[in-house]
């Protein structure tokens, strides 16, 4: 059953802000009503989100709040489980690895009962397109959605908490035209489903005709127009600019489409389109020369590239390529280089007026000019982290203007933007593409591409035979006898195999251990070359360790060089080749289960840890967009520190978004929280701790009765 939202002269002011993010606002919902919330980037809509779902504006946040937020006259603060939160980022709202283990969490969170999760999870999976009727298994890798499959993963999770409220931040952001159909109906259907009041930030007004009731608009009411053909060019495309020429793109030698010959031109627009997942970002980072084509050449035109010995942008440096082709990421927040909204600014026209880098107060002045034309005057002192969305796409756009290239590329140009700031955008690449310009951009805005006029360039989605990965394969162990066994088994046998032999340093004991743990092994299912792939590490270190003994040891003894090594491979070898597979989220739960560990440290460590592979992303995008700008150095010192102080905040902003979405999701709430996941221990595990200790006591026996017992180095 939906609840009442009433906002009284509302305030909230973020830390270290001079400015309210939000000042005075007074907003009333009705139970069960679907309400649009519109209005100018900036005006604080998501601030508004958060604070209804309880997760902004406690005491000890920093903040500082005025008025009240309620939720059936509940403050929200206290209300937190009741009101769930979609974000615009599908991406940052996966919490774990699999399909079902993020649908389940926020009904655990609550304390719902197991097998009424299950039911739901079952009932909401279905609802959203996500279950084995469409081909989606609930092991599934949730990395290996498609943004709208991801997104609808949130609504499901929603969904079984069955919320009175349900909140959602520019849900359809991004997504082709497909998804967002999709997440809308997912989206009414969630809320038609559990009764709950729907409350919508989102500037794509249209993708809700018939769904919402009432519309309402925080400050000034803009609106969408038809502007089809208003800004087309009227004259013919200009000689080519960059062409390419059987190009094959992709990452990690995998093609993500099929090979491409195509030319861009001056005095035009191109809009590369496509389903989620086909390619279209990678192809124009290939296309910038951020990313080497797997096959085929990138070339630009004699007249772009000059006097460079290269004529694929591949082969250039950071400053030929700034000078000639600029690219703005999907995210704005990788392209960031200084600390201020004028910084970023003064060093695109570093770039475009080379001559202002001696004057300061010259440069300054014309950055505020450039700042004020992008209506961006009054955020000039900001942190761009600090900026809206919209704001933040609109700050990477103008900076990518103002440097002044010869090709532009912009992934996603319009996301975030109202129908004012949309329309200067348009403006603004009408009146690039009249001076010249070679403007390439990735967007599933189909109002920009017909006002425009752009050519569209459509990458299908790569079609895969029988024959592909399959993405529902879980990787564990090769061993299915070890795959089987409770990862707390699997981490602690591999350790009692080897930390008993510390006590002896004999070539006997070591050898006997080594080759029982190799007969093992090899009994369990692991073939030699999987067992080198795994232990290829400690071959290393125990012939150094054998190296180290020889040389170091006033009788340079092989003997007791050879039981060094052997012993540094019969301690190691099990630890890692047993722990080698073992799902994080089942050693979570065994920790948990097992050993009674804080299940608010252990889960909040799990999603964490899944930041891990994005950070690496951050990094590779960070290194990009560096050498887009002009910026990259040589000196290896500068970059680690560059690069140590941008993953930090990257980091930093990663969890922050990640717990705002746990807490979301009831993480943390005064319940005692469900188990899902059963961690179980049989016989076999018993079975196999009983191995673990029988074969260094075997080992130990052996070299005792053979007299060769070295024990803490005394011959026994």
């Amino acid at each position: 059953m939906g609840s009442r939202i009433e906002i009284k002269n509302w305030s909230y002011r973020y830390p270290l802000n001079d400015a309210w993010a939000v000042e005075d606002l007074t907003l009333n919902v009705a139970a069960g009503e679907k309400v649009l919330l519109t209005g100018r980037s900036g005006w604080g809509k998501s601030t508004v989100l958060q604070a209804i779902a309880g997760i902004l504006g406690s005491a000890d946040e920093g903040g500082e709040s005025r008025g009240s937020i309620t939720i059936d006259d509940t403050p929200a603060l206290q209300a937190r489980g009741r009101v769930g939160l979609i974000l615009q980022n599908p991406e940052s709202q996966v919490i774990f690895a699999r399909v079902q283990d993020n649908a389940t969490f926020g009904g655990e969170n609550l304390g719902v009962e197991r097998e009424e999760i299950l039911t739901r999870t079952e009932e909401a999976l279905h609802t959203v397109d996500l279950d084995a009727e469409h081909g989606i298994s609930p092991q599934r890798l949730a990395q290996h959605l498609s943004g709208g499959q991801t997104q609808r993963l949130a609504i499901a999770s929603i969904m079984v908490m069955r919320p009175d409220v349900i909140i959602c931040d520019e849900p359809t952001a991004n997504l082709d035209p497909d998804g967002v159909q999709c997440v809308v109906d997912a989206i009414a259907d969630a809320a038609r489903q559990t009764g709950a009041t729907l409350l919508v930030v989102d500037h794509n007004v249209q993708a809700w005709d018939g769904i919402v009731e009432r519309r309402i608009a925080l400050g000034e009411q803009v609106d969408f127009e038809d502007y089809a053909g208003r800004y087309a060019s009227t004259r013919p495309h200009g000689p080519k600019a960059l062409e390419a020429q059987n190009l094959s793109f992709g990452y990690a030698g995998e093609p993500l489409s099929y090979p491409l010959t195509t030319h861009f031109h001056t005095h035009e627009v191109t809009a590369i389109t496509g389903v989620n997942g086909a390619g279209k970002t990678t192809l124009s980072l290939t296309l910038a020369g951020l990313l080497p084509a797997l096959a085929g050449e990138v070339r630009v035109s004699d007249a772009i590239r000059a006097d460079l010995p290269s004529a694929h942008p591949s082969d250039w440096d950071s400053h030929q390529l700034a000078e000639r082709i600029q690219y703005v990421f999907q995210n704005p927040e990788h392209q960031f280089v200084t600390n201020t909204v004028l910084g970023e600014m003064e060093s695109a026209l570093r770039i475009s007026h080379p001559e202002l880098a001696k004057d300061e107060e010259e440069l300054a002045y014309k950055a505020k000019e450039r700042l004020a034309y992008y209506d961006l005057a009054e955020q000039q002192a900001q942190n761009p982290y600090s900026l809206s969305g919209g704001q933040k796409r609109r700050l990477t756009v103008a900076c990518a203007i103002e440097a002044k290239p010869k090709i532009l590329l912009v992934d996603e140009p319009t996301y975030g933007q109202d129908p004012r700031t949309w329309l200067t955008l348009v403006k603004m690449f009408a009146k690039l593409r009249d001076e010249g310009t070679c403007v390439i951009t990735v967007t599933h805005d189909r109002a920009f591409i017909d006002a425009l006029g752009a050519r569209e360039l459509v990458i299908p989605a790569r079609t895969y035979d029988e024959n592909h990965e399959d993405k529902d394969t879980r990787v564990d162990s090769p061993s299915r006898i070890v795959a089987r066994l409770n990862p707390l088994t699997r981490f602690f046998t591999g350790l009692l195999v080897g930390l008993p032999l510390i006590i002896s340093l004999d070539v006997v004991s070591a050898s006997v251990a080594l080759g029982a743990i190799l007969v093992v092994l090899l009994a369990l299912g692991f073939s030699p070359k999987k067992l080198a792939l795994y232990t290829w590490p400690m071959l290393i270190g125990a012939a150094g360790s054998f190296l180290t003994v020889i040389i170091h040891n006033a009788q340079h003894d092989p003997v007791l060089a050879s039981a060094t090594a052997i012993r540094v491979l019969a301690m190691s070898a099990p630890a890692v080749v047993l722990v080698m597979g073992i799902d994080p989220t089942d050693l979570a739960d065994a920790f948990v289960q097992k050993l009674h560990l804080s299940d608010r440290f252990v889960y909040a460590a799990l999603a964490g840890f899944r930041l891990l592979p994005l950070l690496k992303e951050d990094l590779e995008c960070i290194h990009q967009a560096r050498t887009i700008r002009g910026l990259h150095t040589r000196s290896k010192f500068r970059q680690l520190f560059s690069d140590a102080l941008s993953i930090l905040i990257l980091a930093v902003r990663r969890s922050t978004t990640l717990s705002l979405v746990m807490q979301a999701r009831g993480f943390g709430a005064d319940v005692q929280r469900t188990l899902v996941r059963i961690s179980r221990t049989s016989a076999l595990d018993w079975f196999a701790y009983a191995l673990a200790v029988a074969i260094p006591l075997l080992s130990l026996g052996v070299a005792y009765y053979s007299g060769s017992m070295n024990l803490f180095g005394n011959l026994i």
